[in-house]
């Protein structure tokens, strides 16, 4: 049974809307949109509202169980040194589109877009055998706690535009 207690419909949170916004052009975005799932705070960042919240927990909830039955579920962070991008060349391949900062002691990080670096440490670290292999087969995307910017295919004249909606 959900932790989650139906309220009754007039008391929920959900502001819908009777009209897409004019810059929502994907089906699923103007959706969520208009049903009162999400609304965009910026370029590519949405606030989940309690009706998208308990969709997402769904989601996160039939992944979760379906990764313990195939294996095991790693926790990796979103933010990755740069010595691990650096191995692979993405670094400084990845130009512009890889957001990059600093932390208070100077060391350079990346908002990690992808785990394939850090499961690729992992695995150079731990792994002493061919052997573990099977013990160690995870998504390097699993669950992720934020989502990786997508570059769209432009329908009309080049427009910069992030609005697409991952889940």
């Amino acid at each position: 049974m959900s932790s989650f207690s139906m309220h009754r419909w007039s008391k929920l949170f959900v502001p819908t809307l009777r009209e897409a916004p004019t810059d929502a052009e994907v089906a699923s975005h103007k959706f969520l949109l208009r049903a009162g799932y999400i609304r965009q705070l910026g370029a590519g960042i949405y606030n989940y509202l309690p009706l998208g919240q308990r969709a997402l927990n769904k989601i996160i909830g039939i992944v979760r169980e379906e990764m313990d039955e195939i294996g095991q579920e790693f926790f990796l962070p979103a933010l990755n040194p740069r010595e691990a991008w650096e191995l692979t060349g993405r670094w400084t391949g990845m130009g512009d589109n890889m957001f990059r900062l600093k932390d208070r002691k100077g060391a350079e990080l990346c908002l990690a877009m992808t785990h394939e670096e850090i499961m690729t440490e992992i695995a150079r670290k731990e792994l002493r055998s061919y052997k573990q292999l099977p013990d160690l087969v995870p998504d390097p995307d699993q669950i992720p706690r934020r989502a990786p910017p997508q570059i769209r295919p432009a329908a009309r004249p080049p427009v910069h535009d992030e609005g697409q909606l991952l889940l």
